[in-house]
């Protein structure tokens, strides 16, 4: 068995099946959720909300320039790759040294796979070219770099994390958020083009604790209405839901075409477990907001998610994270391979002579789901697709605010339309609804 194998099969497949998708998405009647504000909005007075309306986005033909912000692993370069999208110039954010090293080897690896797509001077000196730290990177760097098409981040979570203490945005961490805005702002406001982005970060999931509600409903008046996606529901062999949020198609569309991504019964746990080990029976079905895909009576089709420090609830103590060693004859932990593949990461790919097993799967357990965010960038470009085949060239071309009107912007004429209407009868003008 080929337990690198991808869960679509080849970037041609995956392609089709993403355009099929973002079609049939489409096809749905839906009303977009309107905007919840905080009043007063609280944050730094230098700051303006992030424009979140979706972008008529078209990179050129040498690729893009991708900006990782909290790069972590690289895990947002290996899913452009994997969705088909060339690099011309890979540029990298991230201060943690253990992660750093990991993203020397996976990058490595990339370049050796995707030879067509990622040139070697795409990423040569690419944790070089701009400070590690967000926060010291300022305008001059960002200038330097040039143009950027798309920035992909997940800020750090441990102030909203259930596992976290609590603080929220006032965790200095998770405070980092300013950060990631601040920058964001910068390139909307002084490129050309502004660029598309695809952010991530953990969802309240039952969290009463007050300064963690306060900070969801905080990011959201700052950066707009997430989507919460499951990785489990694409194939992952570990669940891992998460906020994510976009502007390269409106929120309601992902959600849809996410949800319509067919998941084969044949992926299980099993198969990306190491010779000689087994998963557990499932006792205990999913429920949502999970992705449904552990039934009793079946075999195991998803572990818990993966954190980022050991032996946490539901890998400790007989947790269905645990997985049975036929040699040990006990349950134990998934190793770091097993976890790579479970999240879609080929086996060995954060293998470092100076990184530990544990280490490992500490940064595995920050990482975003490679599955997860390679199937979002491709829905993504279906949906770029699909909007240069109807003749909707330029910005803006969905508007999210609480107007509920949608600016289309085709053939030089402005047209604005409700939502439903633009489903119904594509290019009749009405109205602006306030």
């Amino acid at each position: 068995r080929d337990m690198d194998a991808h869960i679509w099969g080849s970037e041609e497949a995956l392609v089709e099946q993403a355009g099929h998708l973002i079609h049939d998405a489409w096809q749905s009647t839906f009303v977009p959720e309107e905007g919840v504000e905080s009043s007063p909005r609280e944050g730094p007075v230098t700051l303006s909300p992030l424009d979140t309306t979706p972008i008529a986005w078209q990179y050129p033909p040498e690729g893009i320039c991708l900006l990782d912000l909290f790069g972590g692993i690289s895990t947002g370069l290996a899913a452009v790759l994997q969705a088909g999208i060339p690099v011309r110039r890979y540029v990298y954010v991230e201060r943690d040294e253990t992660a750093r090293r990991v993203s020397l080897r996976h990058v490595a690896m990339l370049v050796e796979r995707y030879p067509l797509l990622l040139p070697v001077g795409a990423v040569r000196g690419y944790q070089q070219a701009v400070p590690a730290d967000i926060s010291l990177l300022g305008a001059d760097h960002l200038d330097r770099v040039g143009p950027i098409d798309l920035v992909i981040a997940g800020w750090p979570c441990q102030g909203q994390s259930r596992a976290g203490v609590g603080h929220g945005l006032q965790d200095p961490r998770s405070a980092l958020f300013w950060e990631m805005l601040r920058v964001l702002r910068h390139l909307q406001l002084h490129q050309t083009h502004p660029p598309a982005y695809i952010l991530e970060n953990v969802p309240l999931l039952g969290d009463v604790r007050e300064r963690v509600v306060a900070s969801v409903h905080q990011v959201r008046s700052w950066i707009g209405q997430a989507v919460l996606l499951d990785a489990a529901r694409v194939g992952s062999r570990a669940h891992r839901p998460r906020l994510w949020w976009t502007n390269l198609v409106p929120t309601e569309v992902l959600k849809r075409a996410f949800d319509g991504i067919p998941r084969s019964a044949s992926l299980v746990v099993d198969d990306i477990l190491d010779v000689g080990r087994r998963a557990q029976a499932v006792t205990q079905p999913d429920r949502p907001p999970l992705a449904v895909v552990n039934i009793v009576g079946r075999p195991r089709c998803a572990l818990p998610t993966f954190v980022s420090h050991a032996a946490s609830y539901a890998f400790r103590a007989g947790g269905p994270g645990l997985v049975w060693d036929v040699a040990l004859r006990q349950l134990v932990e998934p190793t770091a391979d097993e976890r790579e593949r479970a999240m879609g990461f080929a086996t060995g790919t954060t293998v470092v002579a100076s990184v530990s097993e544990s280490s490992r799967r500490q940064v595995l357990g920050q990482a975003m789901d490679l599955n997860c965010l390679t199937w979002i960038v491709s829905l993504s470009i279906a949906e770029q697709l699909r909007m240069r085949s109807a003749g909707v060239t330029d910005h803006p071309l969905v508007s999210l605010r609480p107007s509920r009107a949608i600016v289309v912007v085709a053939g030089g004429e402005q047209m604005v339309e409700e939502p439903m209407a633009r489903l119904a009868k594509a290019g009749q003008v009405v109205e602006q609804v306030g």
